[in-house]
């Protein structure tokens, strides 16, 4: 449901990640995910199935890392594994894992209200030059998931359908402006 300044609920709430530190609401989720993926898991059809267990064997030993630079959340850490941990780390435990294989991205308010809202090619254009410096860790990332990517549009309209039907309550929730 828009706002009344005509956006979407996740990119109002993304302007005020520069004053709140959500590693709280980080801890919730690395606790309730493992759950809902899961159940999410038995409703996909095999293919779907197939291509997220690429993403996320089991005892799989990628990480990946997201760090909203003018935020005070800490970096969020993700161990793509099933059953996948998602937690934060400060800045030295995540200068220690980078040399062992741990990608991300190190990104801006801006850059993920960009990423929320203009989902024209031009904004993801727009977004991609201002990532342009993290090139290498965008391609390492794109190649984690590329199971995924391989299911095309349609496969991935598909699996967000079934999670936004089976999860629909509690991400109104979480998406709503306060």
């Amino acid at each position: 449901m828009p706002t009344a300044r005509g956006e979407s609920p996740l990119t109002a709430i993304l302007s005020r990640l520069k004053a709140v530190d959500i590693s709280s609401l980080v801890a919730l989720a690395g606790r309730v995910m493992p759950h809902m993926l899961d159940r999410w898991l038995q409703g996909l059809d095999a293919r779907q199935r197939r291509a997220l267990e690429g993403v996320l064997p089991v005892d799989g030993r990628k990480k990946l890392y997201l760090h909203v630079a003018d935020s005070p959340t800490p970096p969020i850490v993700i161990r793509m594994a099933r059953p996948v941990e998602l937690g934060t780390v400060t800045m030295r435990e995540l200068e220690r894992l980078r040399p062992q294989g741990t990608k991300g991205l190190r990104m801006t308010t801006d850059d993920l209200q960009l990423l929320a809202g203009d989902r024209s090619p031009g904004g993801l254009l727009r977004l991609l030059w201002r990532l342009r410096g993290q090139a290498s860790s965008l391609l390492s990332i794109a190649w984690t998931l590329a199971p995924l990517l391989r299911l095309g549009p349609s496969g991935l309209k598909g699996m967000g359908r079934s999670l936004t039907a089976r999860w629909k309550p509690l991400l109104d929730l979480l998406t709503e402006p306060r």
